[in-house]
C-alpha cells in the first residue's frame, strides 16, 4: 500500500514481528553497520520468536520523505548500500486507499451529546447543544478504516442548517459551531416552524433520546499504516490491523438530529414511543386540522420515494402510508436501499465507442472540448486522448453524470431533485475531482495568459508555512580563504543585513446555479475557473510590482544603484554608465561581487529601443551628417523585457522613463518571490453549495510572499531629471 508522503522500502513481512514491539525512530544504523540518514525514518519491531527482553529488535522498514527523497535518491542509497529490500513502494495513494475514503462523511455525535431547552416564554425558542466531537478517533460507514479529524484543519461556517435525518427538504433550524476545549460544539435554536420541528421539541420534553450527526466534506486526508501512529489534536494515535485514516482538512456542511439509539431494542422503544407521540397530539387536533396534517404526511411520503422504483420501495411506502413506520423511517430506508444499490451501476452509453469511462478519459475529454489540444492536454497519453476524443461534447450534467458513474453511483434526474443530485454527486471522490483537475487546467492557462514579467525579473522560492521567514545577503563573508597546514576551515559569518518574507493567501469564491446546470453549459462552467485564473494573475502583479516600483529607499546614489539626469535617458551611453554602476558594487570588505548583470527592464514605452539596444550589432549615430555606422558594445549582452505596470498610475514610483539593469535573480536577486509549498500555480476547488443555494461552488486561492531583496542586484537610471 503506497504511502501520500513518503517512499517505503519494506526489509521483512510486518506478519513476522510482534505488533506491540513496533515503533518508529528517525536514523539509526541497519544490521549494526549502516548509518541511516536523519532524514530517515526507520520501522524498528522484535520478531515474533524473540520473546526475550535481551532480544534486540530488527529494521521492518524504511520511510524516506518525499520533502527530502525523491523515487531516484531513495532507491539509489539502498543500492548503494546494499540494502536488502523486500518491496519497494513509491510514495502514491493506492486505489484501496481512494476506494477506501469517501469524499465525504457523517458521523454520530458522542454519546449524550445532544441537550435540549425548551422554550422560556412566549416568542423564545427552543435552544439544543452538541457536542459534535471531541478529536477521538471515529468509526464512520464508508471508509474502509477508523479516522481522527485534525480540529485545526477543521472550516466551520459562521452558521448552519440543522436537518432532520439529512433530508434538506425538513430543516428544523439553525446553529453556529465553534471549537472549544479541543471539541467541535454546535449550539443553535429552532427557528423553523413546522410539523418536524414541532415534533422535535415536544419530543425532546417528553424525554425522547435525540441523537445528532455532523456532516462534513473531506479536503485532503492521509492514510497511516497498518501499526503506525499520528498524532492529531495533540494526541498520539496508533493504527490497527486495517490502518488510519488521519483527515487533515475538512469543511463542517451541516448538523442532523436522528431518532437512532445505541441498540435495535431501544431503536424500537424510540420509533413506538415517537408513534405514541404523535397520536396523542392528534387527538387535540380539530377534525380539519387531522385532515390537513394526513393530507402534509402523505404528501411527504409521496416526495421522499419519488424517483425511487421497485418492489422494496412500494413496500417501504405502503408501511408508511399505514403507520407502521414514521417518515423519518421510511427516509433512513430509502437511503439504505440506495446504498445497497450502488454497486450494481448502470452501465453509461454515450455514442458509439465509449463504453464506460475512466475517470481520467473523462477529465480529458472536457479538457479538449474548452481549451482544445495543446499544453492542458500534453499531460494524457495517447490511449486516453483516444478515448476522450470519443465523448468529446459533454454538457456540465453529463459530465457529473459519467463522474459518478465511475464510482458505480447513479444520479437521480436533477430537475426532479437537484439537491440530492448535486449531494450524490460530491459523495463521491470522482466528481469534485475530475470537476478540479478540469478546473484547474482551464485556470492555469488563463493565469498564465496574464503579463508574466515578474517571472524573469524575481527570484522564485518555496516556503514551508505562514511564518515570517528570513533570507541572508549574498554578500555575506563567504569568501574562501587559504587553509592553514593543520586544515581547519573557518566558519563564514552572515551578514548582519537580511530581508523577509511571510507569504498571505488571496483568493475568490465563485458559484455555478441552478440555472447552469439545467442548461447543461460545459461552457459556462469554464468561464468561472478562467475568471478565477485571470484574477489570480492579476492579482499577483499587483501585488508584485506594488512591492517592486515602491523603491525609493532602495535605490538610491549613496548605495551606487540610482542615477538621473538627462544622461540616464535609456541609449548605449546610458546604458553603458549603468553597467559601470553595476559592475562597482562591492560586498561589506570592499571587494568586487563579481556578477554581471543580465535582465534590462523597461517600460512599454522603451521596449522597443531597449530591444534595439540588446539585439542590433550596429547603430547609426544620429548626431553624424554622414549617418556613420558604430558598433553596438552591448549587442546580446542583456535580455530585454518591458512591463506595462512600470508606467500605469495607479502604482507609487510609476514612470514612462525610468528603466532598470538586473543581475540573473537567481544568483543576486533584486527581488524575490515565494509560494507556500512551491505551488506557483492557483489551487481551485469545487464543492456542493451551502444549503441555502442550489448549485455547485467553486473557490479559488494563492499562498503568496513578495519581498525586495539584494540592492546590490540592480541599478535604477531614471531617465530624466
Amino acid at each position: 500500500m503506497p504511502y501520500p508522503n513518503e517512499h517505503s522500502a519494506r526489509l521483512r513481512e510486518p506478519g513476522d514481528f510482534n505488533p506491540d514491539t513496533f515503533r518508529r525512530v528517525a536514523d539509526g544504523k541497519l544490521y549494526g553497520r549502516i548509518p541511516v540518514p536523519a532524514t530517515v525514518d526507520v520501522i524498528w519491531a522484535k520478531l515474533k520468536s524473540a520473546d526475550k527482553p535481551s532480544d534486540y529488535p530488527i529494521a521492518q522498514a524504511l520511510r524516506f520523505p518525499t520533502t527530502d527523497w525523491t523515487e531516484a535518491a531513495a532507491r539509489k542509497w539502498l543500492g548503494d548500500n546494499g540494502v536488502k529490500v523486500l518491496q519497494f513502494e513509491p510514495a502514491g495513494e493506492s486505489a484501496d486507499d481512494q476506494a477506501g475514503a469517501a469524499a465525504a462523511l457523517e458521523f454520530l455525535s458522542e454519546p449524550g451529546g445532544l441537550t435540549i431547552e425548551a422554550a422560556g416564554g412566549a416568542g423564545n425558542l427552543a435552544r439544543f447543544k452538541i457536542v459534535a466531537y471531541t478529536g477521538g478517533q471515529l468509526v464512520v460507514p464508508g471508509w474502509s478504516a477508523p479516522l481522527v479529524i485534525e480540529l485545526p484543519g477543521l472550516e466551520l461556517p459562521t452558521e448552519l442548517p440543522v436537518l432532520a435525518d439529512h433530508d434538506p427538504s425538513e430543516p428544523i433550524g439553525h446553529g453556529r459551531p465553534e471549537l472549544a476545549a479541543g471539541s467541535l460544539l454546535v449550539g443553535g435554536v429552532v427557528s423553523i416552524d413546522s410539523p418536524t420541528s414541532r415534533a422535535f421539541v415536544t419530543s425532546a420534553k417528553n424525554g425522547f433520546p435525540w441523537g445528532a450527526s455532523i456532516g462534513a466534506q473531506v479536503l485532503s486526508r492521509q492514510r497511516i499504516g497498518a501499526h503506525e501512529t499520528v498524532t492529531a489534536n495533540g494526541r498520539n494515535f496508533a493504527a490497527g490491523e486495517m490502518g488510519l485514516f488521519h483527515v487533515t482538512r475538512a469543511i463542517l456542511r451541516e448538523v442532523s438530529v436522528l431518532s437512532l439509539a445505541a441498540d435495535e431494542k431501544t431503536r424500537v422503544d424510540v420509533a413506538a414511543r415517537g408513534r405514541r407521540l404523535e397520536k396523542d397530539m392528534a387527538k387535540e387536533m380539530t377534525e380539519e386540522a387531522i385532515r390537513a396534517a394526513e393530507r402534509e404526511r402523505l404528501g411527504r411520503i409521496d416526495a421522499a420515494c419519488q424517483g425511487f422504483n421497485g418492489p422494496r420501495i412500494e413496500v417501504l411506502k405502503g408501511k408508511a402510508r399505514a403507520e407502521e413506520i414514521s417518515v423519518l423511517e421510511l427516509q433512513a430506508g430509502l437511503l439504505e436501499l440506495t446504498r445497497e444499490s450502488r454497486p450494481a451501476a448502470p452501465a453509461l452509453h454515450m455514442g458509439a465507442g465509449a463504453g464506460a469511462a475512466s475517470q481520467t478519459a473523462i477529465e480529458a475529454a472536457a479538457v479538449l472540448s474548452l481549451l482544445g489540444e495543446g499544453e492542458q492536454t500534453k499531460a494524457y497519453d495517447e490511449r486516453t486522448l483516444e478515448a476522450a476524443d470519443n465523448l468529446r461534447g459533454l454538457g456540465l450534467q453529463e459530465l457529473i453524470v459519467c463522474a459518478a458513474a465511475v464510482e458505480g453511483v447513479s444520479l437521480p434526474r436533477f430537475r426532479n431533485q437537484p439537491r440530492q443530485w448535486l449531494q450524490a454527486a460530491f459523495s463521491t471522490l470522482s466528481v469534485p475531482g475530475i470537476l478540479s483537475s478540469v478546473a484547474t487546467k482551464v485556470l492555469i492557462a488563463s493565469f498564465d495568459s496574464i503579463e508574466q514579467t515578474w517571472r524573469v525579473v524575481a527570484k522564485r522560492s518555496p516556503v514551508k508555512d505562514f511564518k515570517t521567514s528570513p533570507r541572508y545577503r549574498l554578500t555575506a563573508d563567504t569568501k574562501y580563504e587559504l587553509v592553514a597546514a593543520d586544515g581547519e576551515l573557518k566558519h563564514a559569518k552572515l551578514g548582519e543585513e537580511t530581508w523577509s518574507l511571510r507569504a498571505d493567501t488571496y483568493g475568490k469564491m465563485v458559484g455555478i446555479t441552478r440555472q447552469t446546470i439545467i442548461n447543461d453549459d460545459l461552457g459556462a462552467f469554464a468561464q468561472l475557473p478562467a475568471a478565477l485564473g485571470r484574477g489570480a494573475g492579476l492579482s499577483l502583479n499587483e501585488v508584485f510590482w506594488t512591492e517592486f516600483m515602491d523603491n525609493v529607499a532602495f535605490f538610491t546614489a549613496a548605495r551606487n544603484n540610482y542615477a538621473e539626469g538627462v544622461n540616464t535617458a535609456l541609449s548605449i551611453d546610458a546604458l553603458t554608465v549603468a553597467e559601470a554602476m553595476f559592475l562597482d558594487q562591492v560586498d561589506g570588505d570592499g571587494h568586487p561581487i563579481g556578477i554581471p548583470p543580465k535582465t534590462l527592464l523597461t517600460p512599454t514605452d522603451l521596449n522597443a529601443v531597449a530591444s534595439q539596444l540588446v539585439k542590433s550589432l550596429e547603430m547609426r549615430d544620429p548626431g553624424s551628417s554622414s549617418k556613420v555606422l558604430i558598433i553596438n558594445p552591448h549587442a546580446g549582452k542583456f535580455t530585454a523585457v518591458s512591463s506595462t505596470y512600470l508606467k500605469n498610475s495607479n502604482y507609487p514610483g510609476f514612470s514612462t522613463k525610468a528603466w532598470y539593469l538586473l543581475a540573473d535573480p537567481n544568483v543576486l536577486p533584486v527581488i524575490e518571490v515565494a509560494f507556500l509549498d512551491g505551488r506557483e500555480s492557483p489551487t481551485i476547488e469545487t464543492a456542493a453549495a451551502n444549503f441555502n443555494t442550489l448549485g455547485i461552488e467553486m473557490r479559488g486561492f494563492h499562498d503568496v510572499a513578495v519581498s525586495k531583496a539584494d540592492y546590490k542586484g540592480g541599478v535604477k537610471m531614471k531617465g530624466e531629471v
